[in-house]
């Protein structure tokens, strides 16, 4: 999106093709989290840039190679995004040659599943393992504790939510997830395996496993690139630009500064 609002603002004409049904990528998942709906008020506004400056804007529309050159465009800007890891896939930061065994009948799932079906039974036991360490594993804590599951966050890092500690957004959610249910913190751990309603966690660098009460347990993980578009494309155009979580998936705000640049870049 903000991509097509420098091109448009350059005076370019501007097609956005997206596959969603709404614009907004990521960032409509963001929202979705406790205490974070804020987030997606710069979609809102880079959203009704586009429509007063005129964009093309098709929704539900999911384009090939084959679509992309039968538009003729003079230049393509790949935003593509990221989507999440297979949470049964999932390999540790800490230790990424050991596999989680993981129990046919587990139910084991992203943020995206967990905030997709408020009204699916979770059980009573939750664990939340967060190999990221920044808000998403932390709007996860309190949906479950807000459905009324005790929860356990457990995570490799040496601490609570590391990435955005200098902010103190993650003091602030300590205070409401230990008042508002029951709620334990788990550092420098790794997964062993996922039951059905337990799984098994080491420390990193122990010995012994313990068994954390679970009938639920939600992946957070690092989310995968979705490029195939661009490097299909790519010697087709001289003027092919990928941007945000096509590259690599991380914050919204390197992500907004690469579709500007990309957009800035157009001779």
């Amino acid at each position: 999106m903000e991509a097509a609002r420098i091109a448009l603002l350059f005076g370019h004409h501007v097609m956005l093709a997206e596959a969603a049904p709404n614009l907004g990528g990521m960032l409509s998942h963001a929202k979705r989290l406790p205490k974070l709906q804020a987030i997606g008020d710069i979609g809102i506004w880079l959203e009704s840039e586009l429509y007063r400056l005129s964009a093309d804007v098709r929704l539900s529309t999911y384009m090939d190679v084959a679509d992309v050159i039968a538009e003729a465009p003079d230049v393509v800007i790949v935003a593509t995004g990221s989507q999440p890891t297979n949470p049964r896939d999932i390999l540790q930061v800490a230790d990424p040659a050991t596999k989680v065994m993981i129990s046919p009948n587990a139910r084991v799932i992203t943020s995206f599943d967990l905030f997709s079906d408020r009204g699916k039974d979770l059980g009573r036991t939750a664990m939340v393992f967060d190999d990221v360490g920044h808000y998403e594993a932390i709007g996860c804590c309190e949906e479950l504790i807000g459905r009324g599951l005790e929860v356990t966050y457990v995570t490799r890092h040496l601490m609570f939510a590391p990435a955005i500690e200098v902010t103190g957004r993650a003091q602030a959610a300590l205070r409401r997830l230990y008042s508002a249910g029951r709620f334990r913190v788990v550092t420098q751990a790794e997964l062993i395996a996922i039951d059905d309603d337990h799984s098994e966690i080491r420390q990193i660098f122990g010995r012994h496993s313990e068994a954390i009460p679970a009938e639920t347990v939600v992946i957070v993980a690092f989310r995968q690139s979705e490029n195939e578009l661009w490097h299909a494309l790519r010697g087709r155009f001289e003027q092919l630009h990928l941007v945000g979580d096509a590259v690599s998936p991380r914050d919204l705000q390197p992500a907004i500064r690469e579709g500007h640049l990309a957009a800035r870049a157009i001779v």
